[in-house]
């Protein structure tokens, strides 16, 4: 996704559990660089003592209603707001 931060065409929430042993914070805090790099909206959310999976009312309460449930079957960049390339 880094590659591709100046196409984000939508603000960015990032939610990132601290305790998460999959994905670690300089991940999500390099792509967080990038997208200020190059200008685009975002905020992140670090979550104290969360690991990578969040239980349900907590992931209620950091997405929408729109993102949870007209999401289904898209990939991330589409819920990202990333825009097709053009060739050329």
């Amino acid at each position: 996704m880094i590659p591709d931060a100046d196409r984000l065409s939508r603000p960015l929430l990032l939610v990132h559990g601290l305790a998460d042993d999959n994905v670690v914070t300089v991940h999500t805090l390099r792509l967080s660089a990038t997208l200020l790099a190059v200008g685009r909206p975002h905020n992140v959310l670090p979550l104290s003592g969360a690991t990578h999976l969040l239980p349900g009312r907590m992931w209620r309460a950091t997405s929408t209603r729109s993102n949870s449930t007209s999401s289904k079957g898209r990939c991330a960049a589409e819920r990202a707001g990333l825009q097709a390339r053009t060739p050329g």
